[in-house]
């Protein structure tokens, strides 16, 4: 996990590239999300940011999400964007907060809101042009969150998703080439247990911790990695474990 003024900054350029990629294209799809257009997609970032912000100005209280109001959805998102920012700088990393993850603190939101807004910038960038670089260490913590967080257990993905990989007792070694960042998924059945180690697994992925960051989250596809052992691991993780 990074530290709270790390993700703060993140968060505070990736929702303000998102909005900047958006301009003039609202119209446009989003290869990566085929069910969203780029206005539609601005408008769940700015759901989202409004979301979190409401649990941090709550004390750290479960709230429902409300889909933001009307209005010219950029400037919506810039609002909101503004709104989460703020929160960001006033509520403690480490203050308890009910999150719907296994970190029950604010940090866990100041994680969760870097990465959804650097992954839908992304999709936005990539959307329009050329998406900016990533930065390494948070793209590898993004991986780390993901196989934490969202993990085959997780109601996201419905009972069983862990037994539609098929590798039970088996494992998978995610290592960064750009950044200090590795990872060992040991499956267990319906669950896996994660830990930041170097050891040989079933199937293993190397590559920049962006080609990590992306294929885990379903952005991109298995051959941006250097792949050794049973690949087809990997495809059935590509195939099940992506949201």
């Amino acid at each position: 996990m990074l530290d709270g003024d790390t993700y703060r900054r993140h968060v505070e350029a990736a929702g303000t590239a998102l909005a900047d990629a958006a301009e003039g294209h609202l119209a446009d799809p989003v290869p990566s999300c085929p069910d969203f257009t780029v206005e539609t997609l601005v408008k769940h970032a700015a759901t989202f940011c409004q979301w979190v912000a409401a649990i941090l100005d709550e004390g750290g209280l479960a709230v429902a999400p409300n889909e933001v109001g009307e209005g010219e959805p950029i400037a919506l998102h810039r609002k909101e964007h503004a709104s989460l920012v703020e929160a960001l700088d006033t509520v403690d990393f480490d203050h308890d907060c009910w999150s719907w993850g296994s970190d029950q603190h604010a940090r866990f939101w100041f994680r969760r809101a870097a990465h959804e807004l650097a992954v839908h910038c992304w999709d936005v960038q990539n959307a329009v042009g050329a998406p900016s670089p990533i930065d390494p260490a948070l793209a590898f913590d993004g991986v780390d969150e993901f196989a934490r967080e969202f993990s085959p257990i997780h109601p996201i993905f419905g009972p069983g998703a862990a037994a539609k990989l098929g590798v039970d007792g088996e494992s998978i070694h995610l290592h960064a080439t750009d950044t200090d960042g590795e990872l060992l998924i040991a499956c267990r059945g319906d669950s896996w247990d994660v830990t930041n180690e170097h050891a040989k697994g079933t199937v293993a992925a190397r590559g920049r911790a962006e080609d990590l960051y992306l294929f885990a989250w379903g952005r991109a596809p298995v051959s941006t990695l250097e792949v050794l052992g049973d690949a087809s691991i990997l495809d059935r993780w590509a195939e099940h474990v992506h949201i």
